[in-house]
């Protein structure tokens, strides 16, 4: 072997387009085939951007059907149209394994909403 191992390698095209893809993180800026799910999400998100209470929503599905990245798409875009137009949008995302109790999910829900300033709900 001659020269740097790599050379060969760096000069080739990637198999992938974009590899941030396959990171967890990962948010797309668009959805294709989800346009039932966001429909269903925004329709009931809606009220928030005319100064209401939008109703409890359960999403459910088997692991990897995508709830979490159309949840986090169409909240993004709620934020962007809320400062559009000017009307205090907020959101908070609690992730049930890691906060795995009812008492938990309530104190971490109550924590997010409290202002700066204010002591944690022990």
């Amino acid at each position: 072997m001659e020269g740097n191992i790599f050379e060969k390698i760096l000069g080739q095209d990637c198999l992938f387009i974009d590899r941030r893809a396959f990171d967890h993180a990962f948010e797309p800026s668009r959805l294709p085939h989800r346009d039932h799910e966001v429909e269903s999400l925004v329709q009931n998100l809606v009220d928030a951007l005319n100064g209401h209470i939008p109703s409890n929503m359960l999403l459910y599905g088997v692991p990897g059907s995508g709830k979490t990245v159309v949840t986090r798409f169409v909240l993004g875009q709620l934020l962007d149209k809320g400062k559009e137009m000017g009307q205090s949008v907020e959101t908070y995302e609690i992730n049930c394994r890691n906060v795995d109790t009812k008492y938990r999910v309530v104190q971490t829900i109550a924590s997010k909403l409290g202002r700066r300033g204010d002591s944690p709900i022990p």
